[in-house]
């Protein structure tokens, strides 16, 4: 569970918005999926990098994750 700093944060940096400005992520477990989709290379891949995301062990650069 994140705390309100947390989720502000998270809110305004590095959640997925649509071309009108909506937010389409509302937690961190849904960005964690779809940046482990985003660099796994193949779908095998995809839950050996969300557990390295899962939980912050793993954490790529700003831009990857925004």
């Amino acid at each position: 569970m994140i705390n309100s700093t947390q989720q502000h944060y998270f809110d305004d940096r590095y959640a997925l918005r649509d071309s009108e400005g909506s937010q389409l992520e509302r937690t961190v477990e849904e960005m964690w999926a779809r940046v482990a989709l985003a660099i796994a290379g193949s779908p095998d891949d995809v839950p050996r990098f969300y557990k390295l995301l899962e939980g912050f062990k793993f954490v790529p650069g700003g831009r990857i994750l925004s």
